[in-house]
């Protein structure tokens, strides 16, 4: 028995190793010849959960984290992993739930970005941006260098109209990860708000280089050139008359 639980000991060392080297694949090798010695390690099947779902292959994380939640329903890091799960499958309502359950159990997991974040953007697809402005804020004060965060308060801010404001963190989100599209769509929005029509339109035509098959990007970069030509036609118009009185 001692030799059997050495053994499993020892996969599942192995597989915490080749897990911290995102070497998913093999580290799910080794968690399974746990689960061959000991089926129901608790340890072992939460483990393959996360491997499963840095893969992608949601579903089958999910069942492991069921077996999980069956011996111990108040396992906070599983709960928490299912509302990461849930926000990618757009079940934003389970998601935000799960989340809910996983900082009551453990409060600190809501200083972690990745689930600060995920809280965030559930609350702001179910239409509560003023709460998700507060997410976005909190995963922001954990992480200043975290741009999906620095582009969620600017996003928020954009939603509650308040322009001026939301402007600085849109910039900081690009600058921290320039290849990162959705700023300079929201960026473009902001800087039209303000009436800033030519900076407006450069953010417009960078969002569309970067995502040049996303429609939005094509019609906001027509839409915006609509308005910087309507409004050079007012200041001629404007002028002209200016000129025959």
């Amino acid at each position: 028995m001692a030799i059997t639980h050495l053994k499993a000991g020892w996969w599942l060392f192995l597989g915490r190793n080749r897990s911290k080297r995102e070497d998913y694949g093999n580290a799910l090798t080794c968690y399974e010849r746990v689960l061959q010695i000991f089926p129901e390690h608790l340890r072992a099947m939460a483990n393959m959960g996360n491997c499963l779902q840095h893969e992608g292959r949601y579903a089958e994380a999910m069942d492991f984290y069921d077996r999980v939640l069956q011996q111990r329903p108040d396992y906070p890091d599983i709960h928490a992993r299912l509302g990461v799960i849930f926000c990618h499958l757009q079940r934003y309502q389970e998601s935000m739930d799960a989340l809910k359950r996983a900082f009551r159990m453990k409060p600190r997991l809501k200083e972690e970005s990745c689930y600060g974040i995920t809280f965030a953007i559930s609350l702001s697809y179910l239409g509560k941006t003023k709460d998700a402005l507060e997410a976005y804020r909190a995963a922001v004060k954990q992480n200043p260098k975290d741009a999906r965060a620095l582009a969620g308060v600017g996003w928020a801010l954009l939603e509650l109209g308040n322009y001026a404001d939301a402007e600085p963190p849109l910039r900081a989100a690009i600058k921290v990860e320039p290849g990162f599209g959705r700023p300079y769509l929201h960026l473009s929005f902001v800087l039209a708000g303000l009436g800033k029509y030519d900076e407006s339109l450069v953010a417009a035509e960078q969002f569309a280089a970067l995502e040049p098959n996303d429609p939005l990007a094509h019609s906001n970069v027509a839409e915006i050139r609509l308005q910087i030509g309507t409004a050079q036609l007012k200041s001629a118009i404007s002028t002209d008359d200016h000129g025959k009185s």
